[in-house]
């Protein structure tokens, strides 16, 4: 006897999405699935309490993500080892997303009917190390971002790669980004666009202080270590896939690399890589 599917479903904090995740709801359950909500969006529904945002249940390999790249961010980073991730566009760009407004009359039988392709993006895992205190490690699917404080003074940071020194820069921040988010923040501040599938991460300053100091592409396998001196009190401020963030005071440092931890997107069938440049960025045209 074949199991029911075991779905999460996440809906962004408007109308439009929750309208959508009952909708959604319904049909899934229609057809035999078993299906959680987060607790956000069930309360809003009106029913029993779902889990929380920041932690998808681990038994749900797959997740559907109502919103737009947002809310497929959030869900990636809360999402199990090797889930596959449905995100349903609801907002403008959408990059990440693999089904758009336009697609979604039939998205509960073609999710169950599994007519998907799928594209294996790797996370980066982050630490931050701070004396006196226990290291603190996030992962993200697209960037972590390193800023200067409110007040206009240029950071300096030191870089090391695999142990050894490599770069001195004074500028605003350093974006860390995988090849999925090389076409987000990074992409923005002059850095490279990078394959899904190329097997590394990059650094990008935003405004160096000297036209020396470039974007630089690294392999896996190995750590980059970032210590700064923030020049203000304020220190350093650090923003995860441009959801979360907190201060840092100088003398911390960062260690960045390619996570083993993976999501699987899920996108229809004739779209690819691409396609989606051209048609989101109009890359190429």
């Amino acid at each position: 006897m074949k199991s029911r599917p075991r779905i999460a479903l996440l809906a962004k904090h408007e109308a439009s999405a929750r309208l959508l995740a009952r909708k959604l709801l319904d049909e899934f359950v229609r057809r035999g699935a078993d299906v959680l909500v987060d607790e956000d969006t069930a309360h809003a529904l009106g029913g029993a309490a779902g889990f929380p945002r920041r932690k998808i249940p681990r038994d749900r390999r797959l997740v559907v993500s109502l919103g737009g790249d947002g809310t497929l961010l959030s869900a990636a980073r809360a999402a199990s080892d090797g889930a596959e991730i449905l995100g349903v566009n609801l907002g403008t760009l959408g990059f990440l997303t693999g089904v758009s407004k336009r697609q979604i009359r039939s998205l509960a039988a073609d999710v169950l009917a599994d007519d998907f392709d799928r594209d294996v993006r790797r996370l980066l895992e982050v630490t931050v190390t701070e004396a006196g205190a226990r290291p603190r490690r996030f992962r993200v699917l697209n960037d972590a971002v390193l800023n200067r404080g409110a007040l206009s003074r240029i950071a300096r940071f030191t870089l090391r790669f695999d142990g050894k020194p490599f770069s001195s820069m004074r500028a605003d921040g350093l974006i860390i980004s995988s090849p999925t988010g090389s076409t987000a923040y990074n992409l923005s501040a002059g850095g490279p666009l990078l394959h899904p599938h190329v097997q590394g991460f990059i650094v990008t300053p935003i405004c160096p202080h000297a036209l020396t100091h470039r974007p630089i592409v690294l392999p896996a396998g190995k750590k980059l270590e970032v210590a700064f001196e923030a020049g203000t009190p304020e220190g350093i401020y650090l923003t995860l896939d441009g959801q979360e963030g907190f201060r840092l005071p100088s003398g911390c440092v960062l260690r960045a690399g390619v996570a083993r931890r993976s999501v699987t997107l899920l996108r229809r069938p004739q779209s690819d890589y691409f396609a989606t440049l051209s048609e989101k960025l109009n890359w190429g045209v």
